[in-house]
């Protein structure tokens, strides 16, 4: 019986898993936040409604940014973040990504 050893993703072995969860920080719990905002009657927060929807928007673009700018492949600098959006099912795919669509860089290390 042949054993196989479950393959590690490029985000995983170049370390940059924890930026997905900064733009998830920054990108999907506001935006989650400002689909609810929509059920909210206008009474309930009167001048700090624009505010905080403001905030939450800007918010969302600086994870936009994050998510476009730091998620790199080491060998080409290109963007990996850039590639998922312009490709269907592309933040799932970037999740299982085994190596740079650019350049088929792939990390040596499964550590």
């Amino acid at each position: 019986m042949v054993t196989t050893t479950p393959s590690v993703s490029l985000l995983h072995k170049t370390k940059q898993r924890w930026k997905l969860v900064v733009v998830f920080v920054l990108f999907v719990i506001p935006g989650l936040i400002l689909v609810l905002l929509l059920f909210v009657p206008w009474n309930v927060f009167e001048k700090k409604r624009i505010a905080i929807q403001l905030l939450l928007t800007g918010t969302g673009v600086v994870g936009l940014t994050v998510f476009l700018a730091t998620l790199r492949c080491p060998r080409c600098r290109r963007s990996l973040g850039r590639w998922a959006l312009t490709n269907s099912s592309g933040v799932f795919r970037l999740l299982a990504l085994q190596r740079c669509p650019y350049c088929g860089f792939e990390e040596a290390g499964n550590k």
